[in-house]
Parts: structure tokens; sequence; C-alpha cells
């Protein structure tokens, strides 16, 4: 195994762990907070990072200002605020099977904006996928259906994952001429601004700025956390899977991007003592066989 793939398998565990640490502090910070510090931190390491490649590409970031600018509004804004807000209302583990359906939106996406056809085996991949993920939010109950009721988390969850694939859409159309640690980086800025006026809205109307009422957790507990969640998800994992993909390619790096739910799962099981049932079976079975399906290369 090169550094390539090392570096999307460090990008895979990291995020891995980001809905389990994001469970633990639901009831420990409010969400806004979490989403607002754990970007903040990671924009603080990120820019200087990156600031070799944006001074280099100053003026293509310049001419397509517009485009980052969308990118990091749907990439970094709305979905990481989304993405942090599923593990507050459904199990890391549910979170984690969902997001891993991620590819098939982007399959879906491609063929509605006509940029790739889909063939018959996508298709029907795409369609057992989505029933296994269905299968997950209805927790093996489809007559749920008929009366809506099933975890907001888990819509979250689907939403979030949609929003990714919008994001990468987005990123493809972004010219190739640009470093991708300058792209991420400026992505990542504009992103944070937008929770920050957030983040600002919601301590101004007198809520808790910091920790939850009642929470349990020592101050020195959540804080080391939520850098964890900066540090590693945020910050290591993004710039592991932009050096992976740029020694790897993309289709290799998003086979290895498996192993995310993978972690995620056994984690919460372990750590957080979720409950894995029959239903969570099924799902994965259907996740699995319709990701087999969809993005094997014929």
């Amino acid at each position: 195994m090169g550094w390539g793939h090392a570096a999307v398998v460090v990008a895979a565990f990291v995020w891995g762990t980001n809905h389990v640490a994001t469970r633990a502090l639901s009831e420990e910070v409010p969400l806004v907070a979490l989403t607002f510090w754990r970007w903040a931190i990671a924009v603080a390491f990120m820019v200087p990072i990156a600031w070799r490649w944006i001074r280099r590409d100053a003026a293509l970031l310049r001419a397509t200002a517009r485009g980052i600018a969308l990118a990091g509004r749907n990439g970094m804004g709305v979905f990481g605020l989304a993405s942090s807000a599923a593990p507050y209302y459904t199990t890391a583990a549910n979170v984690s099977l969902i997001s891993s359906t991620t590819p098939l939106w982007v399959l879906l996406i491609a063929a509605l904006t006509r940029v790739e056809a889909i063939t018959a085996r996508q298709a029907a991949g795409i369609a057992i996928a989505f029933a296994g993920t269905a299968h997950i939010v209805f927790a093996g109950e489809w007559t749920r259906v008929a009366t809506i009721e099933f975890a907001a988390g888990d819509v979250i969850a689907v939403a979030a994952a949609i929003l990714w694939a919008v994001f990468s859409f987005q990123m493809k159309r972004l010219p190739r001429e640009i470093h991708p640690l300058a792209t991420t980086a400026c992505c990542a800025a504009v992103g944070l601004v937008l929770l920050g006026a957030l983040y600002a809205a919601w301590g101004l109307s007198g809520r808790p700025w910091l920790r939850q009422e009642g929470a349990g957790l020592a101050d020195g507990a959540a804080a080391l956390l939520v850098a964890y969640i900066a540090i590693g998800p945020s910050l290591v994992g993004n710039l592991a899977f932009t050096a992976g993909v740029q020694r790897v390619g993309a289709a290799t790096a998003g086979a290895l991007l498996y192993l995310t739910p993978v972690v995620a799962t056994v984690l919460a099981v372990t750590v957080l003592g979720e409950t894995l049932r029959l239903f969570h079976a099924v799902g994965i079975a259907g996740i699995a066989t319709g990701l087999v399906m969809a993005t094997r290369r014929a």
C-alpha cells in the first residue's frame, strides 16, 4: 500500500469517528456552537497550510470566486451544519450507514443533469441501495411510510449525503489548475462565514454560547472532544483525502471510503453502547449490494 492509499485510509478512519464523537457531545454542546468551533479551529490550521497555493493561484481564485462561494456555502456551511446535526437526532450507526450512500447520489445527480448516463445495472443498484437506506430510516417498519414517523436525524443524514454530492459536482466545475488544498481552504473559509453568522444569531438570542444546560462532561473533556472533531475529521480528514485523491485517483479513493461506515458503526457499538438490530443488517446488505452494482466498472 502506497502513501496515497494510506492517506485515504486515514481520512476514512477519522471521518468514521466523526459521527461517534459528535453523538457523544450532543447533550453537552449546542449544535450551532459545535459546528462553528469545529470549522473555526480547522480553518485556523488549514489556511496557513494551504497559503502557498492560495497565493500561487490567487488570480484563478478571484476569477472563480462565485463558484467557490457557492461550493463553500453548500459544502462547508450548510453541509457542515447538517452533518453535525444528524447525530444529535439519531444514532451514530444510522448516520454512518446513511452517509455511505453519497456515491449513489453522485450518480443520480449526474444522470439528472445529463453529465453522465446511468446504465440499467447502475439504476438497479441505486434502487436497491435506496431501499436499504429506507429500511434503516424506517427502522424496518415500512408502515411508517403512511404515518411519516421516523427519526429526524435520519432525514438530515440523507440531506447531508445529497448536499455532499452537490458539493462534489460544484468542486468538479472549478478549474483543475487550482490546487485542491487552495480550493478546500477557501471553501472552508466561506462556509465559516455562514456558520459564524448563525452562531452569532444563536448566542445573541440569549441561548448558551458553549455548553448545554445540564451538561454532564467536564469542561476539559468536552473541549478535548471539540478539538478532536476540528483537528481530526475536519482538518486531517479533508487534507488526507485531498492528498490521497491526487495520488490514487477519485475511483480508488471513493472505494476506500467505504471503510468509514464500518469504523463508525464499530465505534458506535463499542464506545457509545448503541445496539445493532436486524433492520440494520438488512439495510447494510441492501446498501452494499447497491453500491457494488452501481459503482463496479463494467
